[in-house]
């Protein structure tokens, strides 16, 4: 085919055919111009405006590249071959075509689009912010420039949530705070911020402002937003609301990669169902301290009739074993019969659990009379009072930072006057040299399992501990503990009150300054020896 006229008349069908949608007969056509003319602009342009919009943006945008280098005027070729670049996912080479294109025609609002949507991938959010700002500036109602400005308003708004919640890990809710005022300013309709906010909320105590904001991310994913379903049910437990808590916690089984749901064929009891005659099997979840305060719901069930069967693992199967006649524990995956099943902490929602009338809170665990006779003798010579400390949780724990206490600190209560007794099961060499010195025995190789530990718990008179399942386990023995709980605490502990509504022999002391352990060791100290008549 020769040039000129023939080649126009073979362009404008190419282009009509294009316009009418014919995508293959349009492609066929621009090809057998090009077979003819290689350097063809035009038809290199239209071509790859067809390969982008047909989903074949990279090949689109190496046609277009080279008619640029052909035309280096056209700011509405390389306005198309940003577009394609960034369909492409080489925002690189996008920008510089966006550049290029503004540099030519500043007032061409799509250039200024894509450019904006360069800079989005690129991270460079402030940058792409300004770009669709400019975009709309001159083009008013650019589809692509909203959307592109929503999403990266969007972005700053989950950034400056993620910086909140990083500052909150780092126990600084203060400027996280400020980052999440930022996030809701550039995204104030974004779920994650919303919930970013809350937890800031949570940890500033604002319970109010929290269950708002966990509202409000909820509303902003359409009603189904499990992660804020869990968040609000924990802040309304930590207000004592249970019975508006109860059916949001069950959301934590929709949570991904937090809490296991069993995948078991029979029926779940959702406490609607009879028990008499029936075997329940009740799987264990979330930690050790969890499934201890939770398993006082076993024996009602078997006081209704039922035969429950518990699965629990083998660091709480030995102190478990003695709850009830007619509650079995089994450990291992061993395979048993049952007709219903429920998850250990649904048993509070199944049973309609409110503060006031828990079961168990005078104590519902006991040691095993064999190794606790084993533990008295071995006591026997502690003179005073014999007093077990636990200052540090599991350090894996996301709220680690917050509840444990260094020992430095921790170290200025374990004064004269009372044998002292660590229960914490791991030590640092330092931690092991300063409990030598200060006279303090060391059980961490001895307490193999919780049984074992709540048997040398039942020779004590005291134990003082950070908010870990040893303060679980002795509240569940029923014997005195005094729980050192951080300004913002978990929500089982409540707000204010010294008291448990699920411990009876349970103390609190309370943080009153975030962060301040030093003054919270001081008033125990002193209510220590008030208590014991220490000197």
């Amino acid at each position: 085919m020769a040039g000129g006229a023939l080649s126009g008349e073979a362009l404008a069908r190419a282009l009509g055919l294009h316009r009418e949608g014919q995508l293959a007969a349009a492609e066929a056509a621009y090809r057998e111009i090009l077979e003819a003319e290689p350097s063809n602009v035009e038809a290199l342009h239209r071509l790859g405006a067809l390969l982008t919009q047909a989903g074949r943006p990279r090949e689109g945008a190496e046609l277009m590249a080279k008619a640029a280098a052909l035309e280096p005027r056209s700011a509405a070729l390389r306005t198309n071959l940003a577009l394609a670049w960034n369909a492409a996912g080489e925002p690189v080479a996008a920008l510089a075509a966006a550049d290029d294109a503004a540099a030519l025609e500043p007032g061409l609002a799509e250039a200024h689009s894509h450019r904006g949507e360069a800079l989005r991938a690129l991270g460079r959010l402030d940058e792409a912010l300004a770009s669709f700002d400019r975009a709309l500036e001159l083009k008013a109602g650019l589809p692509r420039a909203i959307a592109g400005r929503n999403q990266a308003l969007a972005e700053i708004g989950c950034r400056h949530a993620d910086e909140a919640l990083a500052l909150l890990r780092v126990l600084d809710p203060e400027g996280a705070l400020a980052a999440a005022d930022a996030a809701v300013a550039a995204a104030p309709e974004a779920a994650h911020v919303q919930s970013a906010l809350g937890h800031v909320q949570v940890a500033l105590r604002d319970h109010a402002g929290a269950l708002a904001s966990f509202d409000r991310a909820i509303a902003a994913a359409g009603g189904d937003n499990p992660e804020a379903e869990l968040n609000k049910a924990t802040v309304l437990l930590t207000l004592g609301r249970c019975r508006e808590a109860w059916p949001l916690y069950e959301a934590r089984k929709r949570v991904a990669g937090r809490f296991g749901a069993a995948d078991l064929e029979q029926p779940a009891w959702t406490g609607a169902e009879p028990l008499e005659g029936r075997v329940i099997y009740v799987h264990a979840e979330q930690g050790l301290g969890d499934m201890i305060q939770f398993v006082r719901f076993l024996p009602v069930l078997a006081e209704r009739g039922a035969e429950v069967v518990l699965s629990a693992p083998e660091a709480l199967a030995g102190l478990f074993v003695n709850l009830h006649p007619r509650v079995r524990v089994v450990s291992g995956g061993e395979r048993v019969a049952f007709h219903h099943h429920c998850a250990l902490a649904s048993l509070p929602f199944a049973l309609g659990a409110e503060l006031d009338d828990l079961p168990g809170r005078q104590g519902y665990l006991s040691a095993d009379p064999v190794p606790a006779a084993a533990w008295k003798a071995r006591m026997a010579p502690l003179a005073g009072p014999r007093v077990g400390v636990v200052w540090r949780g599991n350090p894996g724990h996301p709220n680690d930072r917050n509840r444990s206490i260094p020992f430095r600190l921790f170290s200025d209560l374990l004064q004269p006057g009372c044998s002292w007794v660590s229960l914490q099961q791991s030590h640092s060499q330092r931690e092991a040299g300063l409990l030598r010195r200060l006279g303090v025995w060391n059980l961490a190789d001895r307490l193999t399992d919780m049984a074992q530990t709540a048997a040398v718990v039942a020779n004590l008179d005291l134990v003082v501990t950070v908010d870990t399942s040893v303060a679980h386990l002795v509240g569940a023995l029923g014997k005195p503990v005094w729980v050192l709980v951080p300004y913002s605490p978990d929500w089982r502990w409540l707000t204010e009150r010294e008291d448990s509504p699920w411990y009876a022999s349970a103390r609190l002391f309370r943080q009153r300054a975030r962060g301040d352990w030093g003054e919270v060791i001081t008033r125990l100290a002193d209510q220590l020896k008030q208590q014991r008549g220490l000197a």
